[in-house]
């Protein structure tokens, strides 16, 4: 696996356990339709989050919303719905994006509704 790789499914991990200590629960990674991904599902109370993780190892590289361009947010989207249709789930729905910033001692920005269908 490539260092970039690496280091993106380790930047995943952090965020699921960032987002497990804030009371949510992991549903899904990594879960793939057609060309998309969503990297983390998870719920909190009735309702499904949708999270996109973008890894950086240091602040310098650290872009929000102006890093997930427009057609990663349309995938995303189809994506989201697909799963939620397989799934026949019917609770309501948001897109957050979590940065993981640096390796040794990381910081995570969690921003919640980040993308807007």
């Amino acid at each position: 696996m490539a260092t970039h790789n690496a280091f993106g499914k380790w930047g995943e991990e952090i965020a699921c356990q960032f987002l497990t200590q804030k009371g949510y629960s992991i549903t899904q990674k990594n879960y793939r339709f057609r060309k998309g991904e969503i990297d983390i599902i998870a719920q909190k109370a009735e309702e499904i989050v949708f999270v996109e993780v973008r890894s950086r190892s240091n602040e310098q590289f650290v872009e929000t919303e102006e890093s997930i361009s427009r057609y990663k947010e349309e995938l995303l989207i189809e994506t989201a719905s697909h799963y939620l249709e397989s799934k026949n789930i019917d609770l309501d729905a948001r897109f957050d994006v979590i940065i993981v910033i640096g390796k040794s001692n990381p910081e995570i920005r969690h921003y919640e509704g980040a993308i807007e269908p």
